[in-house]
């Protein structure tokens, strides 16, 4: 309940205006609102969940190479069901936050003696620079309990304090449910790291090495075996399904971190300060991007530590972990004050991987608040018996956690146009949308779909896949193209129109029914071209402008 205040505290901005405002910025957070609603209406429509031609129709969308988070959709129905899909993403964003804050709290508790220092160990990471900021625009991304819950689940399976094989296998394979529901990204960079720290574990217990693998092989079987259903379906359909993604579907580079974001802070510590933030940014990326920071008071802590022997073993396992959670957040080249410097870095390799090349480095960053979170609950309940030492790392601690505290982001609002709330534009349409929806630019019509109970599909979408890789290489489609330059103002209407033959030559061919603008930034250039590319005008519905391009044969 503490955990659950805290996380409402946090979101509190949101709660004057929960059905039509969230926290962050636009984009990402309506995506992931399309995600939330797509599940709960295609399981109550009896629609095979992990493809659609609801998205990027006609070829469809496979789902398995996006972040749909089942689970969370799952979870959050009755709420929508209630208030509408922006509520379920306030109600599932802040459960999420508090989620962690628990897990962190479970697994702190499972190394320390005092509940004092687990509850602050589980704040810490429920609070950590990385999902704060990651909070700002990927809701799927920072709600993962399942993470800490399985480092108990593998220590439990390690030394049997108690359990039996199944147990710790049910153990182990509910973590990894819980993970995999999620996010299939966090549950790749999870097998990463248990991988790591199990080849440490191994190595420090080499002398018994018979019996600690069979403290962990028959639980670990046992756990796969449970897991290989889900497993299966998934990479059946990851792989074998149209959709499927052949090649790296985003550089490595995009989302590397800078070896001086461990040690500056990011968006959520720098929101008091605003003219720090955009010198800070130029070199560590986007705003979201810019959770990565350790600080100076928390690595002093753990060096202390190493110092006093305090905490042994599990300090160790705890630093190797935030070292190669580290390594591999740098990516595949090592970057300092925003320049490439050094030679290639051990991530380079996961782009040799199938399906491993698809994680986002800055993504090990939920590891490194994780791993100081445990490191700071276990030097202090060790040091509680000190008083030297206790008189030295109290302050040190205190000092640490105040430079993590975070600060409310912004909040952002939508007014979903009253035409997608009827059944003014018809079932079974096909639309073609202004904003353009597969790109950056803008996910409002992903919203406004969802909002719309998915009654029409939508040539565009902003997701992982081939996209029109065959018809346009190395291009949006000529429709979107024109769409995201008008919005940009880095085009005239009539500028746009150069491209019309190839334009209606593209909405021919996708078979589109309608072609929709609604609000976004220079719409009247927006309504200018569509009207010139079909030579008239369109109709005002309920907040938006429609053209009827017919059903063609």
């Amino acid at each position: 309940m503490g955990f659950a205040l805290a996380a409402t505290l946090w979101t509190l901005p949101v709660w004057g205006h929960p059905t039509t405002s969230w926290l962050g910025v636009g984009g990402d957070p309506e995506s992931a609102m399309w995600y939330l609603a797509w599940w709960p209406f295609a399981i109550s429509h009896l629609i095979f969940p992990w493809f659609t031609t609801r998205l990027g129709y006609p070829s469809g969308v496979n789902l398995t190479w996006n972040p749909s988070a089942p689970l969370l959709g799952l979870v959050g129905w009755p709420v929508e069901l209630i208030g509408g899909v922006v509520l379920e993403y306030n109600v599932v964003l802040t459960l999420g936050l508090a989620a962690n804050a628990w897990a962190g709290y479970v697994a702190c508790a499972h190394w320390v003696r005092r509940r004092r220092w687990a509850v602050l160990g589980g704040l810490l990471f429920g609070m950590s620079p990385w999902i704060m900021s990651e909070a700002y625009s990927h809701a799927s991304l920072v709600i993962a309990p399942g993470v800490p819950l399985m480092l108990v689940a593998l220590d439990e399976a390690w030394r049997r304090r108690g359990w039996s094989v199944w147990q710790a296998a049910l153990a182990i394979a509910g973590a990894g449910y819980l993970t995999l529901l999620i996010s299939e990204t966090a549950y790749a960079s999870l097998a990463l790291m248990v991988a790591a720290i199990g080849i440490w574990a191994g190595w420090c217990g080499r002398r018994t090495w018979r019996l600690w693998l069979g403290r962990v092989a028959g639980s670990g079987v046992l756990a796969l075996a449970l897991m290989a259903p889900l497993l299966g379906v998934i990479l059946w359909v990851q792989l074998g399904w149209p959709g499927s993604v052949s090649g790296q579907t985003m550089p490595l580079t995009l989302f590397s971190a800078d070896l001086t974001r461990f040690f500056v802070p990011g968006l959520t510590e720098l929101a008091a300060i605003p003219s720090l933030i955009s010198p800070i940014t130029s070199f560590l990326g986007t705003l979201s991007q810019a959770g990565l920071y350790i600080g100076l008071p928390f690595l002093a802590l753990l060096v202390v530590a190493w110092r006093f022997r305090i905490g042994r073993p599990w300090l160790g396992g705890i630093t190797v972990g935030l070292a190669v959670a580290a390594v591999l957040s740098l990516g595949p080249v090592l970057h300092v004050w925003g320049h490439a410097v050094g030679p290639p870095l051990p991530g380079t390799l996961l782009a040799d991987l199938p399906l491993l090349r698809e994680l986002v480095p800055d993504w090990f960053g939920i590891y490194l608040g994780l791993g100081v979170a445990l490191a700071a609950a276990i030097v202090l309940d060790r040091t509680t018996t000190s008083p030297t030492l206790s008189r030295w790392l109290r302050p040190l601690a205190i000092v640490a956690v105040v430079s993590w505290l975070p600060f409310a982001l912004p909040v952002s609002t939508t007014l979903v146009p009253a035409v997608f709330k009827t059944t003014a534009l018809g079932s079974r349409a096909v639309v073609a949308f202004g904003p353009a929806d597969s790109s950056t630019a803008s996910d409002s019509p992903m919203l406004w779909q969802a909002v719309a109970d998915f009654d029409f599909s939508t040539i565009g979408a902003y997701r992982v896949g081939r996209d029109f890789a065959d018809d346009y290489p190395g291009e949006l489609p000529p429709f979107e193209r024109a769409m995201v330059e008008l919005q940009h103002g880095r085009e005239t209407w009539s500028q746009a129109l150069r491209s019309r033959q190839r334009v209606l030559h593209e909405l021919a061919v996708d078979r589109v029914t309608l072609v929709v603008v609604g609000p976004m930034t220079h719409e009247s250039a927006a309504v200018h071209f569509v009207s010139a590319l079909l030579g008239r005008s369109g109709r005002w519905i309920d907040g938006v402008w429609v053209w009827h391009l017919g059903r063609p044969a």
